[in-house]
């Protein structure tokens, strides 16, 4: 399951909600969580075979519990500065029932996408990269918005709908290359997801919150690729001009039961426990009650020296808490 399945999902769940909880990109990386451990339980079984094996296995992972290490001067480029993320569409036409003022705005790659998060979900995304569609259409057709020849597509059902409830969707590409994406999954008829996408017009609408964390430092050359309320993601340029999905150095909020006895070593920060698997090129900070920063990245494209990551689990802030 992507991100965005964990997106769909959970604001399909928080839809009927009176309001949005404040955590809800918690909710939506659950399921980018759970595939995490599922990696970490793969690293944890093949070094236990290791060892049945009578191979030898590194000290790390015999060392459980160790004290906290200093934390040393690694040589890497400070934090790259990220313009705030800002939709650029404003829309002109809403349906009378809809709450507009409870909305996200998150940076996917070169995109922009604003979702509203209340009584429906009604996302718009916008950029070079074509959005996905997420749901199967039964029904498939073209209308004309603004003189553009526009992909619309329909389901009577999807998973999680409600009785009544229906997708719809319009993909159209702007002269400037750009390609606007607007799928509804709700009560939304065909006509209004039509009026609304058409009366789409510029505008600035800004992330009703900044980055949701601050690091001690980013490996050289990296940018943010993704960033949301309770995710942010560093890449390559390249990377973060390609690739709508989070990749690369990842930060994501974790509110699962703390659980890392099969940690590869552990340690102690300021009253916070840190959980490092070196195999899976993963750590975990708790960061108090349930809640943990969980931060990935991938090891062959971003190497970590073990004082980096010794330094990253000590300087990383949580923002929004």
């Amino acid at each position: 399951m992507t991100l965005e399945d964990d997106l769909r999902t959970t604001l399909l769940d928080r839809a009927a909600t009176p309001a949005p909880a404040p955590d809800l990109w918690a909710s939506v990386t659950a399921g980018v969580q759970r595939d995490r451990r599922r990696r970490r339980t793969v690293v944890a079984v093949a070094a236990a075979a290791v060892v049945a094996a009578g191979a030898a296995v590194p000290a790390l992972l015999h060392d459980r519990q160790r004290a906290a290490p200093s934390t040393p001067a690694a040589s890497v480029a400070p934090t790259p500065a990220a313009p705030p993320v800002i939709f650029p569409l404003r829309p002109t036409w809403t349906p009378s029932w809809l709450d507009t003022g409870s909305f996200t705005v998150t940076r996917m790659g070169p995109n922009v996408r604003m979702d509203f998060t209340r009584d429906i979900m009604l996302s718009t995304e916008i950029g070079p990269l074509r959005g996905d569609w997420e749901v199967e259409a039964t029904d498939v057709d073209q209308v004309d918005i603004h003189g553009q020849t526009a992909e619309l597509r329909s389901a009577g059902t999807y998973d999680g709908a409600g009785p009544g409830d229906r997708f719809t969707g319009v993909r159209w590409r702007l002269p400037d290359g750009r390609w606007i994406t607007v799928l509804s999954m709700g009560r939304m008829t065909r006509d209004e997801l039509l009026q609304y996408a058409r009366g789409l017009a510029g505008g600035r609408r800004p992330a009703l919150l900044g980055a949701p964390f601050t690091l001690p430092f980013v490996p050289s050359g990296l940018v943010v690729q993704f960033e949301a309320e309770d995710a942010l993601c560093f890449a390559s340029p390249r990377v973060a001009a390609t690739e709508r999905q989070p990749s690369g150095l990842c930060l994501t909020v974790d509110t699962d039961r703390w659980d890392h006895a099969d940690a590869g070593e552990t340690w102690d920060i300021g009253g916070r426990q840190v959980a490092y698997y070196p195999e899976a090129a993963s750590l975990s900070v708790q960061w108090g009650g349930d809640t943990a920063i969980d931060v990935t990245w991938d090891p062959e494209e971003i190497p970590l020296t073990h004082e980096q990551v010794v330094q990253l689990a000590a300087g990383l802030r949580y923002v929004h808490r």
